[in-house]
């Protein structure tokens, strides 16, 4: 057996449970961080310099909020060492791509019909809001695995589909 030399970041804390706000506050701080949850109160990154400093500033949030936040580096040890984590990461980007995807394909669908002037704008809208999740899927994807392509191409599509509905509401292309 051999030990991986990946090194790690955890961070273990503890927040008051009232109000609640500031549990939930912390949780989406990790995850637009890209952590991966242990368990209750117990998360993993994987240590960078970002992470190092994310995680210092969470830390200190913590206690500020009255409650106690303890950062620790550490290597996995045992006969899976860092796969498990590894793939469990990979698995969490790979659902949040999917969730990007499937709103992609159904903004695409909905692209199909004909749409006035304000649903096109309503559907840029949500188009630039799924653009931005995808963004944020790119920057917590600490490890890329899965195809990260097709939500790309998907996100090509519907902005080119998006480019022929303004155009076709416009009159441009318009045969005389």
């Amino acid at each position: 057996m051999t030990l991986d030399t990946r090194e790690w970041m955890i961070l273990v804390y503890k927040i008051p449970s009232h109000p609640t706000r500031l549990r939930a506050h912390i949780w989406r701080r990790l995850v637009r961080c890209g952590a991966l949850y242990l368990q209750n109160s117990v998360c993993l990154l994987p240590a960078t310099p970002e992470a190092g400093e994310n995680l210092r500033w969470l830390a200190d949030e913590i206690e500020e909020m009255g409650g106690e936040a303890h950062g620790f580096r550490a290597h996995t040890a045992g006969p899976r060492g860092d796969a498990a984590l590894l793939s469990r990461f990979r698995d969490v980007a790979a659902r949040e791509r999917e969730k990007v995807a499937a709103g992609l394909q159904a903004l695409k669908r909905r692209l199909r019909g004909r749409l006035d002037l304000t649903a096109l704008e309503e559907a840029e809208a949500e188009f630039r809001r799924l653009r931005l999740a995808l963004l944020r899927c790119d920057q917590r994807d600490h490890f890329p695995g899965r195809d990260r392509a097709a939500p790309e191409r998907l996100l090509r599509q519907v902005r080119g589909a998006l480019e022929t509905q303004y155009a076709r509401v416009a009159g441009w292309g318009r045969r005389r």
